[in-house]
């Protein structure tokens, strides 16, 4: 007895000498659905309440190396925008010679707008050494304007030996001073430096 299949239509038939079998038909191949997106939007001003250009402005999933997120510049009038699925993201914005923005765990459930307003601000770091020792800690290092005080902080560890960051400042002109635990107030070491953006200033200290 000779057997063949005819296809009729979408549904396999199975012929023999007592007639057709059905045979269950194959499904055709359905992609799952792509999750829909959102837009993600806001503008970026100043203290002033005025457009900042050329923010950089980045959305992403924190800690994670890859997934959804996008990154892009503010335009003329401080506009920016960006379309992300549903889930929680962190929003960063920096513009050289403001206060870095960063908000956490920002929902998208929905289209989503987040104006960002930006603080003039710049920071001042680098790392102290000595000659013949290496990066100190514990070393004073402050900014003045002047005779004025504006900030002070201590060289670490923790992190980079001897690192320090003097966060923030106004953009200007500063007389950076470095003094060492348990010098004398004329055993000091000062540089002037005008920072518009932030800044990296190091200081390299004869042996004592």
């Amino acid at each position: 007895m000779r057997t063949f299949v005819a296809v009729v239509g979408s549904l396999a038939m199975l012929s023999c000498a007592d007639g057709g079998v059905p045979v269950n038909p194959v499904a055709p191949y359905s992609p799952a659905p792509s999750p829909p997106f959102f837009s993600v939007s806001g503008t970026v001003r100043d203290d002033a309440g005025r457009p900042v250009e050329s923010a950089r402005v980045g959305v992403a999933v924190r800690f994670a190396k890859a997934g959804p997120h996008f990154d892009t510049t503010s335009d003329a009038l401080g506009f920016f925008s960006g379309r992300l699925p549903a889930g929680n993201y962190d929003l960063t914005v920096r513009k050289d010679g403001f206060r870095e923005v960063a908000r956490h765990e920002m929902v998208v459930a929905g289209d989503i707008e987040s104006d960002v307003t930006l603080v003039p601000g710049v920071r001042i770091s680098g790392v102290v050494r000595e000659s013949g020792v290496g990066a100190l800690a514990g070393v004073t290092v402050s900014a003045f304007q002047g005779s004025e005080l504006k900030l002070s902080t201590t060289t670490g560890p923790p992190g980079v030996p001897g690192s320090y960051g003097l966060q923030y400042l106004l953009p200007g002109t500063y007389t950076v001073r470095v003094v060492k635990p348990g010098s004398a107030a004329h055993e000091k070491q000062e540089k002037k430096i005008e920072a518009l953006i932030d800044t990296r200033l190091d200081f390299d200290l004869p042996p004592q």
